[in-house]
């Protein structure tokens, strides 16, 4: 360019500036090297459009708000972060065990004793008690939060309720001691410890419950054990033990319920559903059940969206 004063000096910022002035070649080129800037500018602004058009659609296909508005299971089944996967509702077991089973006897209010199955008994090993399992093998290391109350098939009895967790462990205790192959009493223990918060010492209880449970109740003895393994999160050794307690009982509403939960904390929603919609077929009215159906359903949803994504 030209100055106010007559001279003629290069333009740092123009694209025709060259670094070697001297340069022949450089200088004859300079319409070639506009026309590739200009093809560049273009280039990047389409590549620049697409990439926000993609950020635009990612954005939409991620708003969880919006895409839980979108599915009829999502919107039936509300906050879906609020549904307890763990959750370990056995009201529906109580139409199997016949309520004279519940009926206390020789009743003990103390609450210093406590129903410490592996001291009461020894079962080093059982057939029936699934020991191959990781997580039976090593059940000292479980770990469970406590459920804070008792069943409903057992606190519907008047006396039960009038005791506090500490007395019904004491009177479970007594029992215990008096009749060692009760498998009732073993799995009304277990509960006391899954109350407390106690894995390893339900698992004790439970193993015995198991052991000693005729044919005919020996799903409930299995529904507890897969439990304290679920709510330990050893769900893989959970299922197992859940389906045989299906096995045992596939009409019982509550075992396909609990081996639903389980299927789908492992992410198997192609079983989980089968089980559901079995229990739901045997108890039409299980509300819990429904919900958690529609909870499975909304995440499967969820899942395909995102996997779309990818």
């Amino acid at each position: 360019m030209v100055t106010e004063g007559g001279l003629i000096q290069p333009r740092l910022d123009s694209p025709f500036n060259l670094a070697q002035p001297y340069d022949l070649l450089a200088f004859l080129n300079q319409d070639t090297r506009w026309d590739n800037i200009i093809n560049l500018h273009h280039y990047l602004a389409k590549r620049q459009q697409i990439i926000r058009g993609l950020w635009a659609d990612l954005e939409r296909d991620t708003d969880m708000n919006m895409l839980l508005i979108e599915d009829d299971h999502c919107i039936k089944v509300g906050q879906l972060n609020l549904i307890d996967w763990y959750t370990s509702s056995l009201e529906e077991s109580k139409t199997k065990i016949g309520s004279e089973e519940f009926t206390l006897r020789n009743l003990n209010h103390g609450d210093a004793d406590v129903p410490d199955c592996k001291k009461i008994s020894s079962l080093t090993f059982s057939m029936c008690a699934f020991e191959h399992l990781e997580g039976m093998q090593q059940r000292e290391n479980l770990s469970a939060t406590p459920e804070t109350f008792l069943p409903e098939h057992m606190s519907s009895n008047t006396e039960i309720t009038e005791m506090s967790v500490d007395q019904f462990g004491h009177w479970l205790a007594g029992v215990l001691r008096k009749n060692s192959s009760s498998w009732l009493h073993y799995n009304m223990a277990s509960l006391y410890w899954r109350v407390r918060g106690n894995a390893p010492k339900a698992m004790e209880c439970s193993r015995r419950a198991v052991h000693y449970a005729p044919r005919e109740y020996k799903d409930v003895a299995l529904l507890s054990m897969g439990l304290i393994l679920h709510r330990s999160k050893v769900t893989d050794d959970a299922v197992i033990v859940l389906g045989a307690a299906v096995d045992h009982d596939q009409h019982c509403p509550i075992n396909h319920f609990i081996l639903a939960n389980a299927f789908a904390v492992i992410g198997d929603f192609n079983s989980s559903l089968k089980h559901y919609d079995t229990c739901l077929e045997l108890n039409p009215t299980f509300v819990l059940a429904e919900k958690h159906r529609d909870g499975l359903m909304c995440y499967s949803y969820l899942m395909k969206k995102f996997e779309g994504v990818k």
